[in-house]
């Protein structure tokens, strides 16, 4: 494959837009759109209690509230684990000192470009932020089980939410 031509079409500081005019080698040349995100980090926070703590924000794109994981983009700074200690407090009031690293995954890869570093934080401690959070309804806590069916069944739509919550079962199932 060879990029005959490519134009930026649209950007901002979290996302760019272009369209690609490649010579595939099969046919005659092709038009890609390619969507590239800034790189990010998902974070699916675990108690003591094996409780799953989830975020619930309002998601424009799909005009709804939505319970995801812990997630955010990864400042130009910033190592993919320091991102998400800082996402995990700023969104959840939490910390940890127990951290499981999955991977990086690329949802949508047919034209969108964003890399997305997995972990788990377990024992997870709180904070007064916390507490305010989960009064305000900002954050939800459920068991792990209820988590689990909660994706089988679709009701958690957040693609990588129900990646990482799959990865951590299958890592921790007996």
């Amino acid at each position: 494959m060879k990029t005959l031509d490519s134009k930026k079409l649209y950007q901002n500081p979290w996302v760019t837009l272009r369209e690609d005019i490649v010579d595939t080698g099969v046919s005659s040349p092709s038009l890609f759109a390619v969507v590239e995100i800034t790189p990010g980090v998902v974070v699916l926070p675990v108690d003591a209690q094996n409780h799953v703590i989830l975020v619930r924000e309002y998601r424009y794109a799909v005009a709804k509230y939505t319970e995801e994981a812990v997630n955010g983009g990864i400042e130009s700074d910033e190592w993919p684990k320091d991102a998400a200690r800082r996402e995990l407090m700023e969104e959840a009031g939490l910390s940890s000192q127990y951290w499981t690293f999955f991977g990086e995954s690329n949802p949508g890869t047919s034209f969108v470009k964003a890399p997305m570093y997995l972990f788990a934080a377990e024992k997870v401690e709180k904070t007064q932020t916390h507490e305010r959070l989960l009064s305000e309804k900002k954050i939800i806590r459920m068991k792990l089980d209820d988590f689990l069916d909660s994706i089988l069944a679709t009701r958690i739509d957040h693609t990588l939410t129900g990646l990482i919550g799959l990865m951590y079962w299958a890592r921790h199932r007996v």
